[in-house]
């Protein structure tokens, strides 16, 4: 059984500005394993309520929402020695659980580009899952396990140039001890595909760092060099790693644990006439 969906996706979103050098903020979340023991729940509703009150703000989610099930034990629970009304019961629990943090989600309902699945959710006898059930809930685009996202933006003034930035998200891969391998494995993503911010989950680490690369840039006949920044996130979590008298994966495995809570990314459309020429983009930095 695969430990993901396996699925890529490709999702263009356009978001209306009104201001030119007004920051619209970027909000990745996820690994927030919403109903297991050791989820750090006071963490998780204080960010929330922090979420809430952010303006002109979108949200994307990273998987693993809930801690429903891992693949190991989707392979259990799929055995034909698993009753049917053992199955029901277990499929009103995780929807029921959907349903609860779809709720604690809503205010994301319509600035929403679109959720990630993870590795830990519920599969339903209709070939969906808990992920895709939370898309509905949220009005939102399923993204699968990894997705190019290209970002539109869209004067209201009907400015005509068009200005994208492109992610490439994906939930994760590996689990580095050290912070160095752990941005290491997101900047490996670079050699697949150029984008402009790349993002990673399912590490539990959190923090967001810059590199920049040279691109020529030719403005009424004289080539020049641009220089482009990229960004490297590890989108966090909100599982803690040591509590008294509680078991887990993280004690047996001896890794410290990590700074909880998401990241933030302030894009700031920008436009300059000069020279002749009529040029837009957007500035991309971190808050985090």
């Amino acid at each position: 059984m695969r430990t993901t969906t396996g699925i890529f996706t490709l999702h263009k979103h356009t978001i209306t500005f009104k201001k030119w050098n007004e920051p619209i903020l970027l909000v990745p979340f996820g690994d927030v394993h919403r109903n297991a023991p050791l989820c750090n729940t006071e963490k998780w509703l204080e960010s929330l309520d922090q979420m809430r009150k952010l303006k002109n703000a979108y949200f994307i989610g990273m998987g693993d929402y809930d801690d429903l099930a891992s693949a190991s034990e989707r392979e259990v629970f799929a055995s034909p020695k698993v009753h049917e009304s053992t199955r029901q019961s277990l499929d009103d629990f995780a929807k029921a659980k959907t349903k609860e943090l779809g709720k604690e989600l809503a205010f994301m309902r319509g600035r929403c580009i679109g959720l990630l699945g993870g590795n830990h959710f519920w599969d339903f006898p209709d070939g969906t899952n808990t992920d895709n059930m939370l898309c509905g809930l949220l009005d939102c685009r399923y993204l699968g396990v990894s997705s190019v996202i290209r970002l539109v933006f869209a004067s209201a003034s009907k400015h005509t140039s068009t200005i994208a930035v492109d992610l490439w998200a994906h939930h994760g891969k590996g689990a580095s001890r050290l912070v160095g391998g752990s941005f290491n494995r997101v900047e490996q993503m670079r050699e697949a595909f150029h984008a402009d911010v790349y993002l990673m989950g399912h590490d539990h680490k959190r923090g967001a760092v810059p590199v920049t690369i040279m691109e020529p840039k030719e403005a009424n006949g004289k080539l020049t060099i641009h220089h482009k920044k990229q960004w490297l996130c590890r989108t966090g979590s909100f599982l803690s790693a040591y509590a008294n008298n509680e078991q887990s994966y993280i004690v047996d495995a001896a890794k410290g644990p990590v700074d909880q809570g998401y990241i933030l990314l302030q894009m700031i459309p920008k436009r300059s006439q000069a020279n002749g020429t009529d040029d837009a983009w957007v500035d991309i930095h971190t808050m985090t």
